[in-house]
């Protein structure tokens, strides 16, 4: 049979009788807010990770055909000439993926920065004869910085700035999603005072451009 007005109230859909969903307790919002928040942090922790991993590896090209050269002597080699040109202070090299043809190699170091002072410094540098080209590996994509160039950090090139505006610009845009769906709440509950009460207030952001970095954030609604 047809379901009548109470029916559909209790399934939160208004009724007929103009009966709408009971509202959310303010309690209930928060938790939901916070769970939301947390899968915003997390999904945003994991991509920064990874971009990290991606930014501390070089490509190294035009390696001399020698049987001398071993990831081993590869890694030597860079952590001795990092060393000398006063780039690191220690052993800065964590791996080396030498290709079976020997003419490249992907170079992973323990830092950002030091890759990043590898690429402007190192480009060029002599092994056995042949100068090596020094690259970002294919699948290193820079993201612009629409918020404005931040000051010079002292002994970082222009790709270690980069990466760290690209995790500012992906902290707001983590801090817009949740002010997005805490709107969204509100406006679904009608509760918004008590939301207010309930959930500590965010920042006032600027309105930013949302690049596609990946796969989308958790799956969340974007903001228009």
């Amino acid at each position: 049979g047809t379901m009548g007005a109470g029916g559909l109230a209790a399934i939160g859909m208004p009724g007929l009788a103009g009966a709408g969903p009971t509202p959310m307790h303010p309690t209930q919002i928060a938790i939901l807010a916070q769970q939301q928040q947390a899968l915003a942090q997390a999904n945003l922790q994991t991509r920064i990770l990874e971009q990290q991993k991606k930014a501390r590896r070089l490509h190294v090209s035009n390696l001399p055909s020698s049987s001398e050269v071993t990831d081993k002597m590869i890694k030597e080699f860079f952590n001795t000439v990092m060393r000398s040109s006063g780039l690191a202070t220690g052993e800065c090299i964590s791996d080396v993926y030498l290709n079976m043809t020997g003419k490249f190699a992907f170079i992973e170091f323990k830092t950002v920065e030091d890759a990043a002072k590898a690429l402007v410094n190192l480009d060029g540098v002599q092994l056995l004869g042949a100068a090596l080209k020094i690259a970002r590996p294919s699948d290193y994509a820079q993201v612009p910085n629409p918020i404005g160039s931040p000051a010079p950090i002292a002994g970082m090139s222009p790709a270690g700035i980069t990466m760290i505006q690209q995790m500012q610009l992906q902290q707001l845009q983590a801090l817009q999603m949740q002010q997005f769906q805490m709107q969204q709440l509100q406006t679904l509950t009608g509760a918004g005072s008590a939301v207010a009460a309930a959930v500590p207030k965010l920042p006032t952001l600027p309105t930013l451009p949302m690049p596609t970095l990946g796969a989308p954030m958790g799956g969340l609604p974007g903001s228009a």
